[in-house]
C-alpha cells in the first residue's frame, strides 16, 4: 500500500498512538503489554493506580523497555514498510529522549544499507503538557518547550487560538482575529471596546509570531511599538507564545480531527445574520494564513471543501454519518442532524438554530470555489522558496511585518518577503523570478487601505495566480507604488510580488509583450508544412542521445527495485513520429533489463506533453507506429497531457522518467528590455550585452522553474534525461556564427524589410522566446537549484544547417536549403503569424531562408551543439 501511495505521488504519514493501551491486566482479553511484565508497561500514581490522563492506561515511556519498544517499533515501519514519517498522538505523554533517540534511530538509516534514507522522514506531534507528566512530572517529557532544537515538529495551538478566537476549552462563541472580534460582534460578551482592541492586538502579534514559524528568538513589533522575541510575546497565563528555534518544528494549523471543523467552528462564531458567502471567505481567509505561513502547514482532511461535521465537536465515534466526505462537492455535510450528546450537549442550544438556518448551508458553486481558492494557494507557495524558508535565520533575516505598533489598522496583517539582490547583499538570492513578495490578509468586513513609505516605488503586481483566479474580488485589489499604498477587499488575502531583475529591464512594451506561450506549438496536421513531416533534425538531436537514454532507463528500473507500474513522461512531445521514439526506446530498454532479470515486466504508463495547442489528434495517429515499435507484448497506457512545463503537470511523486529534446529552450515569455533595433530575432555579434543578460536570465528563471515543478513530480531516485540545443563555451557569449538558424531566420527578415514587403518596426519588435546555453550554464543552474544531481552532461557537436552532411557542397543545395527550410517553418511558423499576422507572406520568407541556407553552407566556425543532460532527482 505504501509504495502504491508513493508512486502516485502521495506520502504516507502514520499516525502512532503510543501513549496509551486499549487494556490492562492479566485477564483482559485485549491486555497484551500488561500480561508479559504486569505492572510494567503501564504508568502508575503514588496510590498504585493506573494513570489515565491519556484517556486510558497511559504507557510509561520512562521505563526502559517501553521507550525501546516505541524505537523498534519506529525503526520497523520505515525500513520494513517505508513509511515517509510519523505523527504522534499526545507526544507531551512520551518523554524527550525516547523522542529524540527515536530521531536519531530513523536519520541514522542510509539508503545503501538500509534502503532508506532517514533524513527525509518526518517526525512531529501534539506537544501538549497536561496531566501527570505536565512540567517534567514523571521525566523530562515531549512537550513544545521541551522539543526545542531536536528538529521535531509540534502543533502549534497559539496561532490556531488567535485566528479563529478562544480556545476548544472555552466559550464556543469567543472570537478571534478571523471570526468578527471587536470588527463585527457576534452578541457574546467579550467585554468593554478597549477590552476587545487590546485582545485583538494581542491575537495579531501571536499570529505574526506564528507566520514567523513561531520562533523564540523571531525580533517583531508588537502592538504596543516595542521591539520583541517571539519567547517574550506571552499568552494569557504568561507562557511565552514561541517555542521553535527552527522552521521545522512549527506544525502551523486552525483546525484538525479533533473538535469541530474549520467550516463549523466560523458557522459557530460568526454573527448568525452575515452570508454564507461571507463565511466561505473567511473558511478560505483562515486557510491562507496557513498556507503562507513559515513553517510546516496543517490542514484537515476537507478544509479546501468546507467540510461540515454539523457542528460535532468530538466525532471519533459519530460514524459515517456526521464524518462524511463529499468529493462530488454537492454537499458539505452541513445540517444532516443534531450531533450526539457527548461532548455536544452543552452547546445544542447554539447548534439548533444554525442547523435549522437554511442559508448557513453552502451550496456546490461554494464548495468548487472554495477548492479552487485553495489549490491558488498551494500554488503560490510553491511558486517561490521564499515562502518556505528552512532556517531561523533566513527568516530573521527575510521576514518584516507592517501595519504594527499601536497606530496599526485592526484586522489587518501585512507581511512582506525579500530575496537577496544588488539592493540587499546580506542575504543570498534564493529565488529567480521574485525579488520581494507582499501579502496582505484583510480580515476586516470591509475594504482596507494602507500606506507604507517602506513599501514606496517598487515594482508590485498581483501575483499571476491571483490574476487569473476564479475570484473576482481578490482580482479588485490594488498596489500603488507611488504612495506604497495598497487597497484590498473584505476577508481577502491578497499576494503582489516584484519579479527579479524588474529594476534593470524596463523595455518597449511591444516587444514584452509576446508572452502567450500557446503560439510555441509546432505546425499540426501531417501536411507538407507539418512538425509531422518536418522534424528530421530533432530526430538526428534525439539520436544522440540514445545511449544516455538507455543507461539512466537501466539504472532507474534497477535503483527503485523493479517497481510494478513505472510512469514516463516527455515534455514538449509535439506531433508525428518523433514523439514516440524515445517513448519506444525506453519502453523496449525497460522490457529486456526485466528479461535479462527474470522480472515480471512493469505496465507502463506513458505521458505526452505539450502546449494546448499541440496537434494531440496527429500525435495519436501515429500510436500504432509506436506498438510496431515495441519489441515485446508490454501494458502500455498512452495519454495527452496538455500544459505548460513551466508550471505542474502531474501529481506529486509520481513520475519515474521524464524525456525531453529540443523544448527546454523556449522560454516561457521574451525577455524584457530588448533593444528594438537591429532587425535581429535573436542574439547576434553585434547585440549589446545587455541582450544576451535578459536571455540568459529568462533562461535561469523558466530552467531553475522547470526543475522545481520536476523535482516536485518526480519519485526520489527518478530519472530525467533533457536534451537542449546549445552553444560551445567561447569567450564572447554574443557570438553566433552566420548559419545559426536564428540568425538565417533574421536575414530572411531583413530580406522582406528591403524589398518593402514588411515593416521594420514590425520585424523590430519580434523577438524569438528561445535560448541556447552552453555546459556551465546549464551545470550552474542545476546546483543552485539544488533538487537533481548531474549524472551525465554531454556536449556533441551539431551542425543545424542540413545541407554540409545531407548533401555536401557539390549537390543540389537548392534542395538542402528548401529541406532545412521546412524544418524551421515547422517550428517557427505559429510564432510568426501570431506576430506578423496578414502583413508577412510565409511562403515567401522560408523561400528567402532556403537560399540563405545554401549560401552559408560553407560555413565552417559552427557553435550549435546538442546537450545531453541526465539527472537523478536527490
Amino acid at each position: 500500500m505504501v509504495q502504491a501511495l508513493n508512486h502516485v505521488g502521495l506520502n504516507v504519514v502514520l499516525d502512532v498512538v503510543y501513549n496509551h493501551l486499549h487494556a490492562n491486566g492479566p485477564h483482559d482479553k485485549d491486555s497484551v503489554l500488561d500480561k508479559i511484565v504486569p505492572g510494567y508497561y503501564l504508568r502508575r500514581n503514588n496510590d498504585g493506580f493506573i494513570e489515565n490522563s491519556t484517556c486510558v492506561n497511559n504507557t510509561a515511556s520512562e521505563h526502559y523497555m517501553v521507550d525501546r519498544l516505541i524505537r523498534d517499533d519506529l525503526l520497523n515501519w520505515v525500513v520494513n514498510y517505508k513509511v515517509d514519517g510519523f505523527r504522534f498522538d499526545l507526544m507531551g505523554h512520551i518523554m524527550k529522549d525516547t523522542m529524540v533517540n527515536a530521531k536519531s534511530a530513523i536519520g541514522n538509516l542510509r539508503k545503501e544499507t538500509d534502503g532508506v534514507d532517514g533524513s527525509r522522514i518526518y517526525i512531529y506531534g501534539e506537544g501538549w503538557n497536561f496531566g501527570e507528566v505536565a512540567n517534567n512530572g514523571r521525566g523530562v517529557n515531549a512537550s513544545q518547550f521541551n522539543l526545542t532544537g531536536t528538529g521535531i515538529g509540534s502543533f502549534n495551538d497559539r496561532i490556531r487560538d488567535a485566528t479563529l478566537g478562544g480556545s476548544p476549552f472555552g466559550h464556543p462563541l469567543q472570537q478571534g482575529f478571523i471570526t468578527g472580534l471587536l470588527l463585527q460582534p457576534n452578541g457574546h460578551d467579550h467585554g468593554s471596546e478597549a477590552t476587545q482592541q487590546l485582545m485583538l492586538s494581542t491575537a495579531k502579534d501571536h499570529i505574526q509570531i506564528g507566520m514567523a514559524a513561531n520562533l523564540k528568538d523571531y525580533v517583531l513589533t508588537n502592538h504596543e511599538g516595542k521591539e520583541v522575541k517571539g519567547s517574550e510575546i506571552l499568552m494569557h497565563d504568561a507562557t511565552p507564545v514561541a517555542y521553535a528555534s527552527e522552521p521545522t518544528e512549527t506544525i502551523n494549523y486552525v483546525s484538525a480531527h479533533d473538535n469541530e471543523t474549520l467550516f463549523d467552528i466560523i458557522s459557530l462564531k460568526t454573527p448568525m445574520e452575515i452570508s454564507v458567502d461571507e463565511r466561505c471567505r473567511i473558511n478560505h481567509l483562515a486557510s491562507s494564513m496557513i498556507s503562507l505561513s513559515q513553517g510546516i502547514p496543517f490542514f484537515h482532511a476537507g478544509d479546501e471543501i468546507l467540510r461540515s461535521k454539523s457542528l460535532d465537536r468530538d466525532s471519533y465515534n459519530s460514524g459515517d454519518w456526521f464524518n462524511r466526505l463529499d468529493f462530488s462537492y454537492n454537499s458539505n455535510n452541513w445540517g444532516v442532524g443534531l450531533p450526539p450528546k457527548g461532548k455536544n450537549e452543552h452547546s445544542w442550544p447554539l447548534i439548533k438554530p444554525r442547523l435549522q438556518d437554511p442559508s448557513f448551508k453552502p451550496q456546490s458553486s461554494h464548495i468548487v470555489a472554495t477548492l479552487n481558492s485553495f489549490l491558488d494557494l498551494l500554488r503560490i507557495r510553491y511558486s517561490s522558496p521564499l515562502f518556505r524558508l528552512d532556517t531561523a535565520k533566513a527568516i530573521q533575516d527575510r521576514v518584516r511585518f507592517h501595519n504594527t505598533g499601536p497606530s496599526s489598522v485592526p484586522g489587518a496583517i501585512i507581511m512582506s518577503i525579500e530575496d537577496g539582490h544588488k539592493g540587499i547583499t546580506s542575504v543570498s538570492q534564493i529565488d529567480p523570478v521574485y525579488s520581494f513578495i507582499v501579502v496582505i490578509f484583510n480580515a476586516r468586513p470591509s475594504e482596507f487601505s494602507f500606506f507604507s513609505p517602506a513599501l514606496k516605488d517598487r515594482n508590485l503586481e498581483l501575483h499571476p495566480i491571483q490574476v487569473k483566479s476564479g475570484d473576482e474580488i481578490v482580482r479588485k485589489s490594488v498596489y500603488d507604488a507611488f504612495s506604497g499604498g495598497f487597497t484590498v477587499p473584505a476577508r481577502t488575502t491578497t499576494v503582489c510580488d516584484e519579479q527579479s531583475g524588474n529594476e534593470m529591464n524596463k523595455g518597449d512594451e511591444e516587444s514584452s509583450n509576446y508572452t502567450d506561450v500557446s503560439i510555441l506549438s509546432m505546425r499540426g496536421g501531417d501536411g507538407h508544412n507539418s512538425y509531422a513531416t518536418n522534424s528530421l533534425l530533432q530526430r538526428r538531436v534525439l539520436s544522440m542521445s540514445k545511449s544516455i537514454l538507455v543507461k539512466n532507463t537501466k539504472e532507474m528500473v534497477t535503483n527503485l527495485d523493479f517497481p510494478k507500474c513505472i510512469k514516463v513522461a516527455d515534455l514538449g512531445c509535439s506531433s508525428g513520429q518523433n514523439t514516440f521514439l524515445a517513448m519506444s526506446e525506453i519502453v523496449n530498454t525497460i522490457n529486456a533489463l526485466c528479461q535479462e532479470r527474470n522480472q515480471i515486466p512493469p505496465e507502463i504508463d506513458c505521458c505526452l506533453n505539450d502546449l494546448p495547442g499541440n496537434d494531440f489528434n496527429t500525435t495519436f495517429k501515429f500510436i500504432s507506429f509506436f506498438n510496431e515499435k515495441l519489441t515485446s507484448n508490454t501494458l502500455c497506457f498512452v495519454s495527452g497531457v496538455p500544459g505548460s512545463f513551466h508550471s505542474r503537470l502531474f501529481p506529486s511523486k509520481s513520475l519515474h522518467f521524464i524525456h525531453s529534446n529540443c523544448s527546454v529552450n523556449y522560454l516561457s515569455k521574451v525577455p524584457e528590455g530588448l533593444e528594438k533595433n537591429k532587425m535581429s530575432v535573436y542574439i547576434t555579434s553585434s547585440s549589446p550585452l545587455s541582450e544576451y543578460k535578459a536571455y540568459l536570465n529568462q533562461f535561469q528563471k523558466d530552467f531553475t522553474t522547470f526543475l522545481r515543478m520536476r523535482s516536485e513530480e518526480m519519485v526520489s531516485n527518478g530519472r530525467m534525461v533533457i536534451t537542449l540545443l546549445g552553444r560551445n563555451a567561447i569567450d564572447d557569449p554574443l557570438y553566433r556564427d552566420c548559419c545559426h538558424h536564428l540568425t538565417l531566420l533574421s536575414d530572411s527578415l531583413r530580406d522582406l524589410v528591403f524589398e518593402g514587403l514588411v515593416s521594420a518596426s514590425k520585424v523590430n519588435s519580434f523577438k524569438v522566446p528561445f535560448y541556447d546555453p552552453n555546459e556551465e550554464e546549464v551545470k550552474e543552474i542545476i546546483r543552485n537549484e539544488g533538487s537533481f544531481m548531474v549524472n551525465n552532461l554531454e556536449p556533441h557537436v551539431f551542425d543545424l544547417g542540413l545541407s554540409n552532411e545531407e548533401y555536401g557542397l557539390q549537390s543540389d543545395k537548392a534542395k538542402a536549403g528548401e529541406k532545412e527550410a521546412n524544418c524551421i517553418r515547422a517550428v517557427t511558423e505559429m510564432m510568426l503569424v501570431s506576430h506578423f499576422g496578414d502583413a508577412i507572406n510565409i511562403d515567401t520568407l522560408f523561400e528567402k531562408y532556403a537560399h540563405h541556407v545554401s549560401q552559408h553552407a560553407s560555413c565552417k566556425k559552427k557553435t550549435s551543439v546538442s546537450l545531453v543532460v541526465s539527472l537523478i532527482r536527490k
